[in-house]
């Protein structure tokens, strides 16, 4: 039993002392980290100065937007609006037709009314 014993302790030693690192390999590992925690450092106040561009990009559009497009209520009423000037141009040329011809007939009957003057002063 003591020899099963030894001869695990003795297993468990070599499993330490294969997995072990030596201290370079730690200063190393170390260094490595920390080369790659200042990469990413830098790579997030890049990332952060970029998002912070965008987001004042998004504050001027949104500005423009505002100044220059309509919503689509505001569309709706100048469609409407629209549309009563159209119903109103079209019924002022039928209005104007109309009294093209009352004109019209108000010429004609002006045009007989002065011939048959005429007629009759020529009978006098």
């Amino acid at each position: 039993e003591m020899t099963t014993s030894n001869e695990a302790l003795r297993s468990l030693v070599e499993d330490l002392e294969a997995s072990k690192a030596t201290r370079l390999e730690l200063y190393e590992t170390h260094s490595k980290l920390s080369t790659s925690h200042d990469d990413l450092h830098v790579r997030h106040n890049e990332t952060r100065r970029s998002l912070e561009g965008t987001a004042v990009d998004l504050e001027q559009h949104r500005r423009h937007c505002e100044e220059t497009l309509a919503t689509q209520a505001t569309m709706r009423s100048a469609e409407e609006a629209i549309e009563q000037i159209r119903d109103d141009l079209h019924a002022a040329a039928a209005d104007r037709k109309a009294l093209h011809r009352d004109a019209d007939s108000e010429r004609a009957r002006l045009d007989e009314a002065m011939e048959e003057q005429g007629d009759h002063r020529r009978k006098l």
